[in-house]
């Protein structure tokens, strides 16, 4: 019902009945059942009455549940739909990111990071529209370690740093010189050493290296 009304572009009814499937215990973790409130939810987000709710969150939810069930179950559609929710997750980071709500965006973007690791980081090799997600997946990985520097939660935000500066996307000064001080602030000297001789040798020539190691 939800689908067919979907269809008629009858946006009331088929949320009305694929909420009603999600709501009951035999059909809420079927696969078909799953991808119809994807694709319906999706659909919702281009409607101005449901936009502000931003109901590709729920549509995204949703496939992540069928990828445990299901992993292949329509597997081109549900890619498609996961690329997308990656794109929008990221867009919406990076604008409360400019708003200043750095740990809401943080938590938004850690779903970019989610689907790119699917399948152990696999799910989407063979896809080309998801070249450019590796790029996405990365920046979403810079805010995710920042708001956890810049709010002081160094045990959180040390591993968080130590992905994006072995990531070669990623990988930058800063990075280091966040790690660096982070373990610095942890009187953590050896590892603090130990990651100013390896930034030297990507950025030999950066002045804020530099001074690290000549504050070390």
């Amino acid at each position: 019902s939800a689908n067919v009304a979907m269809k008629s572009n009858n946006y009331e009814e088929a949320k009305e009945n694929i909420d009603k499937a999600m709501a009951n215990p035999e059909t809420s973790s079927k696969p078909k059942a799953l991808l119809a409130k994807a694709q319906i939810y999706y659909a919702l987000q281009n409607v101005e009455k449901y936009r502000a709710t931003n109901p590709y969150r729920e549509a995204a939810q949703a496939l992540f549940k069928l990828v445990e069930v299901d992993p292949n179950h329509q597997k081109p559609t549900v890619d498609q739909l996961l690329l997308v929710s990656a794109f929008a997750y990221y867009n919406d980071g990076v604008r409360l990111s400019g708003e200043k709500k750095f740990q809401e965006a943080a938590d938004l973007v850690k779903n970019v990071v989610k689907i790119h690791d699917l399948g152990g980081g696999k799910r989407f090799e063979k896809n080309e529209r998801a070249k450019s997600l590796d790029t996405v997946s990365a920046a979403a990985s810079i805010i995710i370690a920042n708001t956890a520097y810049y709010s002081a939660k160094y045990d959180e935000a040390i591993p968080l740093l130590t992905t994006v500066k072995n990531n070669p996307i990623s990988r930058s000064s800063s990075a280091y010189y966040c790690l660096i001080d982070a373990y610095t602030k942890q009187k953590n000297s050896a590892e603090a050493l130990a990651t100013i001789n390896e930034a030297r040798k990507f950025f030999p020539d950066d002045v804020t290296i530099r001074n690290a190691e000549l504050n070390y």
